[in-house]
C-alpha cells in the first residue's frame, strides 16, 4: 500500500542522514587537542582521527547490511579483468607522473613514502569515502528516487558539503573563489563517481579512481600539479565515456 511504501521511504531517508551527520560530525570537530600531549601523538602518529570516525560509520553500515540484506547490494562485479587492466593503468599513471616530478624538479623520490601515503589514500580515503557515498547512500538513493540524475545531484551535494568543514577549520582567508572552488571540485567529483557507480556497480574502480587522486597532490608540485590534475580529469571523463557506452541498459538513463 502507499502507506508500507512511505514509511519504508521516511526510514531509508533517516538511514542515510544518520550515517552522513555522523560522517559530517567527524570533520565539523577540530583533533587537534589530541595533538598538545606528545604521548597522545606519538600513539596517533599519522591516523586522522577523522577517518578514524569514518571506518566507525563502516563498521555501522556494514552490520546494517549484515543483519537486513546482502553487501552484494554494494558492488556485484569487482575484479573483473576490466577494473584489473583500470587498476594497472593508474599504477602506471602514479609512476609516471612520480617520476616526471622527479626528473622535472632534480631529486630523487622517496618511494617508501609513496608507497605510505598510496595506502592511505587507498584505505581511509579511497575506501572509507566511497563506501560510504557511493556504496552506501547512492544504493540507498536508487530505492527511493526514480531519476538517476536526481540521484547523482544529491549524492554529489552531501559529498561536496562534507569537504567544507575541515576547509573552514583550517583555512586563514576565506573568500567566495576559494569557497566555491572547494564546493565545485568536490561536487564534480561526486557526479563523476556517482554515475560510474550506477552504470558500472563497481566499487573497486572508484576507491582506485579517489585514491589516486589524492594522492597527485602528495607526489607532484607547482605547475606539474596542475598538469597532473589536468591528465587525470581527461582519463577520468574518458573512463566515464567508456563507461557510457558499455552501461548496463536500464529504464532510467541520466
Amino acid at each position: 500500500s502507499f502507506e508500507v511504501v512511505r514509511i519504508k521511504v521516511k526510514k531509508t531517508w533517516i538511514k542515510i542522514f544518520f550515517i552522513y551527520v555522523i560522517h559530517l560530525l567527524s570533520f565539523i570537530m577540530d583533533y587537534s587537542f589530541l595533538y598538545k600531549n606528545d604521548r597522545i601523538a606519538n600513539i596517533l602518529d599519522w591516523v586522522d582521527p577523522a577517518y578514524t570516525v569514518q571506518f566507525f560509520i563502516i563498521g555501522i553500515i556494514g552490520c546494517v547490511f549484515i543483519c537486513s540484506q546482502s553487501l552484494k547490494e554494494f558492488s556485484d562485479n569487482i575484479l573483473t579483468l576490466e577494473s584489473l587492466i583500470f587498476l594497472l593503468a593508474n599504477v602506471i599513471f602514479v609512476l609516471g607522473i612520480t617520476q616526471i616530478g622527479a626528473f622535472i624538479g632534480d631529486y630523487e623520490v622517496n618511494w617508501v613514502g609513496v608507497m605510505n601515503r598510496s595506502i592511505y589514500c587507498l584505505v581511509f580515503v579511497g575506501i572509507a569515502e566511497e563506501w560510504i557515498y557511493r556504496g552506501f547512500i547512492v544504493t540507498q538513493l536508487e530505492k527511493i528516487l526514480v531519476k538517476r540524475n536526481s540521484i547523482v545531484i544529491i549524492s554529489a551535494a552531501m559529498f561536496s558539503i562534507m569537504h567544507l568543514p575541515s576547509f573552514l577549520l583550517h583555512t586563514d582567508s576565506i573568500s567566495i573563489f576559494s569557497l566555491g572552488y572547494r564546493l565545485l571540485i568536490p561536487f564534480l567529483m561526486g557526479v563523476a563517481y556517482a554515475t560510474i557507480y550506477l552504470w558500472k556497480n563497481n566499487l573497486f574502480v572508484l576507491i582506485v579512481i579517489h585514491g589516486v587522486y589524492d594522492l597527485i597532490e602528495y607526489v607532484t608540485f607547482d605547475r606539474w600539479y596542475f598538469v597532473s590534475y589536468g591528465i587525470y580529469w581527461v582519463m577520468i571523463l574518458g573512463y566515464i565515456l567508456y563507461c557510457y557506452k558499455t552501461r548496463e541498459q536500464k529504464t532510467n538513463i541520466i
